[in-house]
């Protein structure tokens, strides 16, 4: 179940939240899956989601009531350590 959904500033990618507990990228153009933005997965999962209005970054919050911040691209190699 997909809880919400953000584009990213040049609309060719889309980011999901949902009942997975993951944040999803997506290709529009191609509808492959890019990247489990989030690394880490927290307590409960992420039910609302919104992007930087001019930025790559996200903003997430669930079931826990904290804000989370995850750039929606790599600027660097993702390491669960």
């Amino acid at each position: 179940w997909v809880f919400g959904t953000t584009f990213s500033r040049d609309n060719k990618n889309f980011v999901t939240t949902s009942r997975d507990k993951a944040i999803k990228l997506v290709e529009i153009a191609t509808k492959n899956f890019v990247d489990d933005i989030n690394y880490q997965v927290y307590q409960g999962g992420y039910h609302a989601v919104v992007r930087h209005p001019s930025a790559d970054e996200v903003a997430v919050a669930g079931e826990e009531g904290i804000i989370r911040y995850y750039s929606i691209f790599k600027k660097a190699a993702r390491n669960i350590n």
